[in-house]
């Protein structure tokens, strides 16, 4: 069984029907308490109407925090996939903590983070469909693909697509 390049394994059972992936450094910023889409979207035909779908999520995010107290010099927020307008999986799976000392009252407010997000999409049917990612922030500043120089970061949204 021989994968794409760069793409997970589909499994010692599982064979690769297709594999898509779209890149975007387009740096972005976010409203505090608003899903937002990231530009990370697949339009994806499947070849199986009895396949399962991979979706896997590379973000780059700069993050940054208040820096009043070690409690506040935090960051953090959600990451979903969704087919259509309905959510695959969603999870609060991004934190930036952020280093304090009380000892100089030091804070490490800024720092680049890369958070990964895989889910399973049991596919019923060979019609078009569209994958994305979308993201929440709850506390701190969250931008993706930014940071203190241009260019800082990439992100990825991969399709692979294995028989079952």
């Amino acid at each position: 069984n021989q994968g794409v390049q760069g793409a997970p394994a589909a499994g010692a059972n599982g064979k690769v029907l297709k594999y898509q992936s779209i890149s975007d450094t387009t740096p972005r910023s976010f409203s505090a308490n608003t899903w937002t889409d990231i530009g990370l979207s697949i339009n994806y035909t499947p070849v199986s109407s009895s396949s399962k779908i991979i979706l896997t999520s590379y973000l780059n995010i700069w993050g940054s925090s208040p820096q009043d107290s070690a409690t506040t010099s935090r960051g953090d927020g959600f990451i979903r996939h969704l087919v259509g307008t309905d959510v695959i999986a969603e999870q609060q799976a991004l934190y930036w903590g952020l280093a304090h000392s009380s000892t100089y009252q030091h804070y490490v407010t800024q720092k680049q983070w890369q958070f990964t997000f895989h889910t399973e999409y049991s596919n019923s049917s060979t019609s078009q469909k569209t994958f994305k990612v979308q993201l929440y922030e709850d506390t701190g500043v969250m931008q993706l693909n930014d940071g203190p120089n241009s260019n800082d970061g990439v992100s990825y949204f991969t399709i692979m697509e294995v028989a079952t």
